[in-house]
């Protein structure tokens, strides 16, 4: 059964992993933010992927342009 991620704060969603209730697969960037109650295993065998992030033009909370 696939489902969406829910819409929670990161250090949430780690937590429920730590309990046993999620099972997360996130980018290796991630790896570093998980605390010790969590443990990162990788996977070798998906498609590697590309993560583009974008935000409205005029959002003030958007990072500086390069």
């Amino acid at each position: 059964m696939h489902r969406e991620c829910p819409p929670i704060p990161f250090d949430e969603l780690v937590g429920l992993v730590a309990l046993g209730r999620l099972v997360v697969v996130a980018g290796h960037s991630a790896a570093a933010r998980l605390g010790h109650a969590v443990v990162a295993v990788p996977v070798t065998d998906l498609p590697t992927t590309a993560l583009v992030v974008g935000w409205p033009r005029h959002d003030p909370s958007a990072p500086p342009r390069t």
